[in-house]
This record gives C-alpha cells, sequence and structure tokens, in this order.
C-alpha cells in the first residue's frame, strides 16, 4: 500500500511539473496567445481519439447538462487565451505566478454560486494578494501591468470555471475523461469561430500556420502537457486525497517559476521585488491550504 501511494505521489506531481512546463512552451512558441490556444484544443480534442468510450458517452449526456458542459469548456478556452496573452505581453515567470491566485478568486466566487456561507478567514487571506501584485508590478526595468492584468482575469475565469466544473461533477457524477473531451472539443469550436472571422477581416490565415518548430512544440504542449497530466492526476486521485491534489496543483506557480528560470533564463530580468512579491502570493496559497487542513483535521476530531 505504501509502494501504491508512492506512485501515486510521484504521477501527481509529475503531472504538475508538465502542467508548469505549459507556460515556458507558451513563450517558445511563435503564434499569438489565440492561436497557440486553438491549436491546443484542436490538437489535445483530437488526441481523445484514443478514448472512443468519452466520445461515445459524450452523445449520451443529458442535453441541458451537455449545453453546461459546453458553456464551461468555452470559459476554458477564454482562460487559456487570456494566460497566453498574459505570457506574450509579459513572460511566463508573471503568467504563472499570476495563477496562484485562483484559489483567491475561488474563495469569492464559491460561496456566491454555491450559496455557502463566506468565510472571512478566506477573504483576509486573500487580501495577500494586493501586497504581492505590487511588488511585482516595480520588478526591474519592463512594465509588467498589463501582463499582470491579463494573468489576473485568466485566473478569475479559471476560478469560476473550476467552481462550476465541480458543482457540475457533484450533481451529475459525469466521468472525467467525457467532460474533459467536451469541454475541450466546444473550446475549440468557440475559437475557430472567433479565428476564423479574425482570418477573413485580415484577408489572412498566415498569422495561424505554425513554423516547424513552434509546431512540434503545440504537439508536445497537447500531449505532454494536457492530456499526459490529465491522466497522470486521474491515476493519482485513485490512491490521494482531493486535499493531497489539491494542495499539489497549488505548487504550480512554484514549478512553472522555476522552469522559466532554468530553461528560459527569465532570472536575469527580474529582480528582489518579483521575487518577494511571487513568494507573497505563492506563500499565501500554501498557508491557505495548510488552514484548511488544519480546519479539516479539527473538524473530524471534534466528530469523533
Amino acid at each position: 500500500m505504501k509502494t501504491r501511494h508512492l506512485h501515486s505521489y510521484f504521477y501527481l506531481h509529475l503531472a504538475v511539473l508538465l502542467v508548469g512546463l505549459t507556460a515556458v512552451f507558451g513563450e517558445l512558441i511563435q503564434l499569438s496567445g489565440l492561436n497557440l490556444v486553438w491549436w491546443r484544443m484542436l490538437l489535445t480534442s483530437t488526441s481523445f481519439m484514443i478514448y472512443p468510450k468519452a466520445i461515445k458517452a459524450a452523445g449520451q449526456v443529458n442535453k441541458k447538462i451537455l449545453w453546461q458542459f459546453i458553456g464551461i469548456g468555452v470559459l476554458v478556452a477564454i482562460h487559456w487565451v487570456l494566460f497566453y496573452s498574459s505570457i506574450k505581453v509579459a513572460n511566463a515567470s508573471v503568467a504563472v505566478v499570476m495563477i496562484a491566485t485562483v484559489s483567491f478568486f475561488v474563495a469569492f466566487l464559491e460561496p456566491l454560486l454555491t450559496k455557502k456561507r463566506i468565510k472571512v478567514g478566506e477573504i483576509a487571506l486573500s487580501l495577500l494578494v494586493i501586497p504581492g501584485i505590487y511588488l511585482m508590478n516595480r520588478s526591474g526595468k519592463y512594465d509588467y501591468s498589463l501582463g499582470i492584468a491579463l494573468g489576473l482575469l485568466s485566473s478569475l475565469v479559471m476560478a469560476l470555471f473550476s467552481v462550476l466544473n465541480k458543482i457540475m461533477v457533484d450533481k451529475t457524477q459525469t466521468p472525467a475523461r467525457t467532460i474533459t473531451f467536451i469541454e475541450m472539443t466546444s473550446g475549440f469550436v468557440f475559437l475557430s469561430l472567433i479565428v476564423g472571422s479574425t482570418s477573413i477581416s485580415s484577408h489572412s490565415i498566415e498569422t495561424l500556420r505554425p513554423e516547424q518548430t513552434s509546431f512540434i512544440y503545440l504537439i508536445i504542449l497537447a500531449l505532454l502537457c494536457t492530456v499526459l497530466p490529465f491522466t497522470l492526476t486521474l491515476k493519482a486521485q485513485e490512491k490521494l486525497s482531493a486535499f493531497t491534489c489539491n494542495f499539489a496543483l497549488n505548487l504550480e506557480p512554484v514549478y512553472g517559476v522555476l522552469l522559466a528560470m532554468l530553461l528560459l533564463h527569465q532570472h536575469k530580468e527580474l529582480d528582489a521585488n518579483f521575487y518577494l512579491g511571487s513568494g507573497i502570493i505563492v506563500g499565501g496559497v500554501i498557508f491557505y491550504s495548510l488552514l484548511k487542513l488544519y480546519y479539516i483535521k479539527t473538524k473530524k476530531a471534534e466528530n469523533q
């Protein structure tokens, strides 16, 4: 049993590490944020051909529920476009640190959407984001304000679809692979409408066509950094608690910044203000997770 748990921890952290690479590839791929996400969703949804059961199950989903998942898929597409646009106008490090604010947006959105009691402690912790963002925006010789704004919007949309996904999963018990296939495909169709209208208005489709190197990166991004992490996370969730999985996923910004430093050498353009600000934000997320763990353990002890 211990060996199985060790394997699950390995799968989980490998998945988070691979997700952390998405920002690096976002900077390496020479496409706009919109076109990059169009390709990512196309390749990801196509890769689900290896899961015919997921495709068949999607056709059997109740129409009302199906449309709700389609709407969430559109939100996923918007999140990714904002995330990669943040990378393009700032850099990978800025974008991944902004993703750390998702937990704080969830603290506001979850009570509103689920009609649960607002937790004052969670709201108070969310205020840690403000000094962190202020310090990051004063970092180095570059102006990261637009990248930070796009990153925050990306996190807000991510928090929204995360809460909606949880509500839908709890309510419908739809298999995770089926949900992912529906959302990836609907996101791709939504972006196709935008990309198509953009190409027609500009009388050119050249901007959608990636160079050979970028196309290779796109394939790696879709398969290695999207489909594989999804599969590994599902595997880990069979043995690990939901809290353990969520806590590990909160480490994505840490892995992302470290990978950006190692592979893109971004530490050369970032100063102490950036790392202090990002440290406050990521530290707040980890502290928030530890408090939740303490709360869960205390509640269990009281019920025994």
